[in-house]
């Protein structure tokens, strides 16, 4: 049974049916059917229904015997249903090839994690609910198809493309051998009697402050004499036409839902009135979006209410892949974390899994854009199989549907490499791609959500895919292809759907928790390293390129006679590398337009992609991003011969009045040269300015013309807001590089207290380079940046746990030892 994609409404938890759930797994196909099934003795009860590994986690439970895998099970699980009448019983998620019984009467079958079963039921007393997710390595032992154009090296199992399911757990080298089999996402059971807007389409447009408001819906799914829809105040009826209740209506005055990095991401309820009884349907917001492609079609830019936005964020992880949470608090403390980033846009791939609604709303309400792929990646798809195909597009047409109204949802893509994949392996262009993500999938997008556009596949766009000064690329010219930092403006990237993937290093406490240090076997520590697979490198290896580049040291020695600096080093080095290159990219004149970081989040506890660590800490990488991505951004720029300029570039919508200050200094203390320049920067523009009009006369900032011996080794630049005197940003300039040597650099930091907020003041005699602050129990508001002499810092200290007092040390990269506070 398929499922009638609509929303329900009114759904409280009150009047949901909540069963106790029992589980089993057997081997494959111990039991047909359910009846045979409940007769086993090998059933446990769940404290909560949840997927087959967070089941066997929670409880401790083993696998059958002579049975190697989870994916070499059935899953079973079981419940008692009490009750009379008629019931809706919705699974918004199975994983992946499952059976559905009521009784001994089989409801339904489905063979696609990614949608929905909904079924039709009447209780009459008691009842035994049973479902059971098939082992899917028997599954794919039994699959037969055309053989694929082409093969992917990072999954193993080719049959997956085959399948519906996710490649989580199945690409080795990156992701943990995770095994996706149950209830993945949550089983509701609804009375009837809650009102279900069956096939419903909600659709918003917005032109100058007017909104225009489409919905319709299946009268057969709601029993009504009138509908009315109430949206920013205003209240119209709707129509029944043709066995659909249908409203179209222009609404003045409407403020646009904007992302947070350029205004307010205003939204407005949504009710709907059933006969005169009142229901909030959701929460919707009005905006804009197109993406600029340029006038040779080579741009990638995402225009947001007509202004052109630097899109920037992440490749996002989910928050568990063992027991994928959807609760409200989880999601919530990832995407708070991520935008007070300054993330403004995140890229859902198409090797994970879609995210549930609370995911959407919250990027709503957060004013966080998305990016969602299809789950395609990497594999020639047998699109031409019609039953493949259909579920593709129920799929598609199931999540679109899901997520009605949402702005957030900016762009819906065709999935990831997929070009790529064959272009690599030198297919010509026209096997590259298939007709379901070139035609299909584009015309469902359309229909389903018109204001998201459609992007054929990441990487695409230029002659091949893969290229980065055209359409979409996938950078890695500065990280894993190790070239030099001036490559992020030589490559003249047009958007970077993916970039900046290190081996990122967790902070000093969380390596300690989990015992690792200098004397962990190699076998053990490479374990923790993401890998392409087959490669005979892996991310550690270009952690340690950029941290011989920029320090000159050697990481493999340092590893073995100084671990903590050799940490504190490889932190460092991605800090330095992610903000170098988004600085470049948000330079006025660049005409890269955006570009997303792989990953949030460590699948696993390791040394993995993310910028944020399984345990959710954030690591270096998150505080570089952090400062590269602030509205009103601080960029200084080497341009040789042409001296050292200034930029700073107001995302905001309101104008900014600052004054930018220039201290040259020796020996990272000792003011040789220095000015000042007060500039009003318009709201949403940008100024930049040559250091020598500060200075106001000639000085090599650069130290391109070597006159002489050095005259300074660091140019330190303040954006300080003139109405406050609050600093903005700093940033600071090594003309002769970071180098490796440490110094007694006189650095304080005591603790302050005012009004409840607990701040941190730091201040230093001589420039200290990348400040590293651990306090247990607190979450520092910015970490790994540069202090320079002069001005105390207050770093305000977010509690993150019970603890009563913030004590807790910082150090820096050059400076001897660690102080205590």
């Amino acid at each position: 049974m398929n499922p009638a994609f609509g929303i329900g409404i009114g759904t409280g938890d009150a009047e949901r049916i909540d069963p106790a759930w029992s589980f089993m797994l057997t081997v494959p196909d111990a039991c047909a059917e359910a009846t045979a099934a409940l007769q086993q003795k090998g059933w446990t009860p769940l404290p909560a229904l949840a997927p087959a590994q967070a089941a066997m986690r929670d409880l401790h439970l083993s696998l059958p015997e002579g049975v190697a895998s989870l994916h070499d099970c059935d899953a079973w699980y079981a419940a008692t249903l009490v009750g009379n009448g008629d019931v809706r019983l919705v699974f918004e998620g199975l994983a992946t090839f499952a059976d559905i019984w009521l009784d001994d009467v089989k409801l339904a079958s489905s063979a696609n994690m990614f949608r929905p079963v909904e079924c039709a039921l009447t209780l009459n007393g008691h009842h035994r609910l049973a479902f059971v997710c098939r082992s899917l390595s028997r599954r794919l032992s039994q699959v037969e198809g055309k053989r694929a154009r082409w093969r992917v090296a990072m999954i193993p199992e080719q049959k997956l493309r085959f399948v519906r399911t996710s490649l989580l757990g199945h690409m080795p080298g990156w992701c943990p051998a995770v095994a996706i089999s149950g209830p993945w996402r949550p089983v509701h059971i609804l009375p009837a009697r809650i009102p279900h807007l069956s096939d419903l389409s909600i659709q918003t447009s917005l032109v100058g402050d007017v909104g225009r408001l489409s919905v319709s819906f299946d009268a057969a799914s709601v029993a009504a004499e009138t509908i009315a829809w109430t949206c920013a105040g205003q209240s119209a009826q709707a129509e029944l036409r043709d066995g659909r209740w249908l409203l179209d209506m222009a609404i003045g005055g409407i403020a646009p839902w904007w992302p947070h990095s350029h205004g307010t991401p205003q939204l407005y309820p949504l009710d709907i009135e059933i006969d005169g009884t009142s229901h909030t349907v959701m929460q919707i917001g009005f905006r804009s979006f197109e993406i600029d492609r340029g006038t040779d079609g080579r741009d990638f830019r995402f225009i947001v209410n007509g202004t052109p936005v630097f899109a920037r964020g992440v490749c996002w992880s989910p928050p568990d892949i063992v027991g994928f949470p959807v609760a409200r608090e989880v999601y919530a403390r990832e995407l708070t974390l991520a935008r007070d980033a300054g993330i403004n846009l995140i890229r859902v791939c198409g090797t994970t899994v879609y995210e549930p609604r609370v995911f959407h709303d919250l990027a709503d309400e957060l004013g966080i854009m998305i990016w969602q792929d299809a789950m395609l990646a990497n594999f020639d798809y047998p699109v031409g199989d019609a039953h493949f195909r259909a579920e593709l597009r129920l799929e598609t047409e199931a999540f679109l549907t899901a997520r009605q109204g949402s702005p957030s949802l900016v762009v819906y893509g065709g999935g990831s490499e997929i070009l790529q994949q064959a272009a690599m392996l030198g297919l010509p262009p026209e096997r590259w791609s298939n007709d379901f993500i070139d035609g299909e999938l584009a015309e469902i997008v359309a229909a389903c959500r018109p204001d998201v556009a459609y992007v054929l596949n990441s990487p695409s766009g230029g002659e091949l895919p893969f290229v980065v000064d055209q359409g979409v690329g996938h950078y890695y010219g500065v990280g894993a292809y190790r070239r030099p930092l001036e490559d992020a403006r030589r490559a003249d990237v047009a958007f970077a759907g993916e970039c900046l993937a290190f081996a990122n290093l967790p902070s000093q406490a969380r390596l300690a928790k989990r015992r690792l240090d200098a004397a962990t076997p190699l076998e053990q520590w490479k374990a923790l390293v993401p890998r392409d697979r087959g490669a005979d490198w892996d991310f550690e290896d270009i952690r340690h390129h950029y941290m011989a580049l920029l320090y000159g040291a050697d990481p493999q020695h340092l590893k073995a006679q100084d671990f903590d600096r050799y940490v504190a080093m490889g932190q460092a080095a991605v800090a330095e590398v992610m903000q170098a290159v988004f600085a470049e990219w948000r330079r006025p004149g660049s005409r890269t337009a955006g570009g997303l970081v792989l990953m949030w989040k460590d699948l696993a506890p390791s040394f993995g992609w993310g910028v944020v660590d399984h345990s959710g800490e954030p690591k270096s990488g998150y505080y570089a991003l952090k400062r590269a991505f602030a509205p009103v951004q601080l960029i200084v720029s080497d341009e040789g011969v042409n001296g050292l300029h200034l930029h700073v570039v107001n995302e905001t919508d309101q104008p900014v009045d600052i004054l930018l200050t220039l201290d040259c200094l020796t020996d990272g203390q000792r003011r040789v040269a220095s000015g000042e320049q007060s500039m009003v920067v318009p709201a949403q523009g940008q100024c930049s300015v040559a250091a020598t009009t500060l200075l106001g006369a000639f000085f090599d900032t650069t130290y391109v013309y070597r006159f002489g011996p050095p005259a300074h080794d660091a140019n330190v630049v303040r954006l300080i807001d003139k109405s406050g005197d609050a600093l903005l940003q700093e940033a600071v300039h090594f003309p002769l590089g970071r180098g490796d040597a440490r110094h007694d650099l006189g650095l304080r930091a005591e603790i302050l207290r005012e009004a409840g907020d607990v701040y941190l003041k730091l201040a230093t005699d001589r420039l200290a380079q990348t400040v590293a602050i651990e306090v247990a129990g607190f979450l520092p508001q910015d970490n790994y940046f540069h202090l320079a002499p002069g001005r105390d810092y207050l770093v305000a200290l977010q509690s993150v746990a019970s603890v009563s007092e913030a004590k807790g040390t910082v150090s820096a990269l050059n400076g001897i030892g660690k102080i205590s506070f």
